[in-house]
C-alpha cells in the first residue's frame, strides 16, 4: 500500500489521467463536492490541491491529461447546471454556468502517426526543442506587454489632446462667462476667500472596575 485516505474523508470516484501519473478523487452528487488532485509521479503520492464544487455529478479528463472538468448536468447534479475546468494540479481555469446542460464531453484527440525514427529524434532533441519553445513564449509575452504599453500610451495621448481642446475652449469663453455673471469669475478662487478652521475634540478615558454580579439566594 502506497497511500490511503483518512476515515473522515469520503470520496466516491477515482479517475486517472490518460497518460498516468496524476489522478483525481472526488465525491460526485454531494453537497460538499470535494475534488482532490493527486500527483503520483514521485516516490509517494502528493495531494496538490483540494477544491469544492457543490452538487456536480460528472468528472472527466481531457485526452491529453492536462485538464480536468467537473460538470453539473440536468437530472444528476444538485446545484446550478454548468461546468468548471481545472489544470492537472487543481488550479481553476474557467467556469461557465449553462442552463439545461445535459452532458459534457471532450473532443477526442487524434492519434499521432509518426515513424519510430522521428519519435526517437524528437525525444533526443527534447531539451533543445523545449528551450526553443520557452524562448518563443518569452518573446510572445514581451510582445504582448509591449502592445499593452503602446495601447496605454495612445489612451493617455488621446486624453491629453481632449484636455487641451477643453482648456482652450474654456479660455476662449472666459470673457463671455464674465459678461453673463456680471464680472464674477467663479473659476478663480482667491486665498482670502478660504477660511481655515481647526476643531479640537477632547478625548478622556476613565477606568471602571467591573464588579461581578451576585445572584441573591432564595
Amino acid at each position: 500500500m502506497i497511500s490511503k485516505f483518512e476515515p473522515m474523508e469520503r470520496f466516491s470516484d477515482v479517475l486517472w489521467a490518460p497518460a498516468g501519473g496524476w489522478l483525481v478523487v472526488f465525491s460526485a452528487g454531494t453537497a460538499s463536492g470535494n475534488i482532490m488532485f493527486i500527483d503520483s509521479n514521485g516516490t509517494r503520492p502528493t495531494r496538490t490541491n483540494l477544491v469544492e464544487y457543490p452538487g456536480f455529478n460528472k468528472g472527466s479528463w481531457d485526452p491529453t491529461g492536462r485538464y480536468f472538468t467537473a460538470a453539473c448536468t440536468i437530472g444528476g447534479g444538485k446545484g446550478d447546471t454548468g461546468y468548471r475546468i481545472y489544470t492537472f494540479q487543481g488550479r481553476e481555469l474557467y467556469r461557465k454556468p449553462l442552463d439545461r446542460l445535459m452532458q459534457f464531453k471532450w473532443r477526442p484527440r487524434l492519434s499521432v502517426k509518426l515513424p519510430d525514427e522521428t519519435i526517437k529524434m524528437i525525444r533526443k532533441n527534447l531539451k533543445t526543442t523545449s528551450a526553443k519553445f520557452e524562448e518563443e513564449d518569452k518573446m510572445e509575452r514581451g510582445r504582448a506587454t509591449k502592445e499593452v504599453s503602446e495601447k496605454r500610451k495612445k489612451i493617455m495621448a488621446d486624453f491629453v489632446q481632449i484636455r487641451n481642446i477643453c482648456t482652450k475652449k474654456l479660455a476662449e469663453e472666459a470673457e463671455l462667462r464674465l459678461q453673463l455673471r456680471g464680472g464674477l469669475d467663479l473659476l478663480k478662487t482667491d486665498n482670502e476667500d478660504l477660511v481655515e478652521e481647526t476643531i479640537t475634540v477632547p478625548l478622556t478615558t476613565e477606568k471602571v472596575k467591573l464588579q461581578e454580579a451576585t445572584i441573591p439566594e432564595e
